[in-house]
């Protein structure tokens, strides 16, 4: 990460901290694993989604104009012919399933959005 202004660090010696630790309520260790465990996940999960987004871009970019390539496609034999639209028909159903699964995360990352607290400084 890249950070866009002025950061301050603090640090703590591990056994200080795990003091600290070791004085709070069972429960509330617990909520701290669990706290740790959703952040691991979450960063995880960014990682691998600005990941898939950067190969879509690249898809896109690469991707070319199908509706120059019809007039192609119709001046080919017979089963090229089928074998092209075929294959038209299964990039739009993927083009589909993209959008369904894109409009499912945004949901997803609205109701996380819900839950996260706005922590004093």
């Amino acid at each position: 990460m890249i950070a866009d202004g002025d950061v301050e660090v603090e640090m703590i010696s591990k056994d200080a901290f795990m003091d600290a630790l070791d004085q709070l309520p069972q429960d509330v260790r617990s909520k701290l694993n669990t706290l740790l465990s959703d952040l691991t996940g979450m960063t995880e999960v960014n990682g691998r989604l600005m990941a898939l987004l950067d190969e879509l871009q690249k898809m896109r970019a690469r991707t070319i104009d199908l509706r120059p390539f019809e007039r192609e496609v119709e001046k080919m034999p017979e089963l090229l012919h089928r074998m092209v639209i075929a294959l038209v028909q299964r990039l739009n159903a993927s083009v589909e399933s993209c959008s369904k699964v894109a409009a499912q995360v945004e949901e997803a990352v609205k109701a996380i959005e819900l839950l996260a607290l706005p922590l004093a400084k």
